[in-house]
């Protein structure tokens, strides 16, 4: 079975994307960073016939980025939607910090190659 991580699966694009990569036969690692948003998208797939797993993380955090990839490691991953992102609010320090990491780093380190196939993450 081929799966998928999808990020930033609980809100927009993410959450109206989920359903339908289930049911094209995809199993949905379903990514947000709050629980029971994760849990509406994984019954969301699984209302609409897919199969789903929840993966709670924030991706602005390496530290949480490192966790995830822990998780998913070593799994049939043939696909990676890097959809997560931050795009709106006041520009202010803190706030780009949070925005560079979410919408850069976050996403780069998550799809580097790790020299083995059905992997995305590094370690």
């Amino acid at each position: 079975m081929s799966e998928v991580l999808l990020t930033g699966a609980t809100s927009g694009l993410g959450r109206w994307l989920a359903p339908r990569l289930g049911q094209a036969g995809l199993t949905v690692l379903v990514h947000g960073r709050d629980k029971s948003k994760v849990e509406r998208g994984v019954a969301e797939v699984e209302q609409a016939g897919g199969r789903a797993e929840g993966f709670v993380a924030d991706l602005a955090r390496l530290g949480d980025v490192d966790r995830l990839a822990g998780e998913v490691e070593g799994r049939p991953l043939t696909h990676l939607v890097n959809n997560a992102g931050v795009g709106f609010g006041e520009r202010n320090g803190t706030r780009e910090e949070s925005k560079t990491a979410m919408n850069c780093a976050g996403p780069s380190t998550c799809s580097r190659p790790c020299g083995s196939p059905g992997r995305c993450c590094p370690r």
